[in-house]
């Protein structure tokens, strides 16, 4: 195996870990301490991204303004799509507070800084 083919197999482990926690706090909660553990879902999924974020800049890959701009809007309007067939509900009050898709800032008690929603 050679340094690529290792820094690739690792970032695809790196991407399962990720799967991981994601599914453990949509599960549990993003707030949720597991037993045994000091830090809630949401520093845990914050970690394992820096660890896939870490293995990709390895990797000389590079993450564009431009491409999650366009991922955000693709996953407003899915998300909207998906409200108005009645597949999406609102978030639970105990799970606000993570982040407005439409000014990209993280929220405070469940409310977005500059919208106020």
């Amino acid at each position: 195996m050679n340094e690529l083919e290792h820094l690739l197999t690792v970032l695809t482990e790196e991407c399962a870990e990720v799967a991981q926690r994601a599914c453990k706090a949509a599960r549990f909660g993003m707030t949720e301490i597991q037993p045994g553990q000091a830090e809630d879902n949401k520093r845990r999924l914050e970690r394992e991204l820096a660890d896939l974020m870490a293995t990709a800049e390895l990797l000389g890959l590079i993450i564009r303004d431009e491409d999650k701009a366009a991922k955000i809007e693709k996953l407003k309007k899915f998300m909207n799509y998906s409200r108005e067939i009645g597949t999406l509900t609102e978030m639970p009050k105990q799970q606000k507070g993570v982040f407005c898709l439409d000014h990209r800032k993280v929220m405070v008690d469940g409310i977005c800084p500059i919208c106020g929603i």
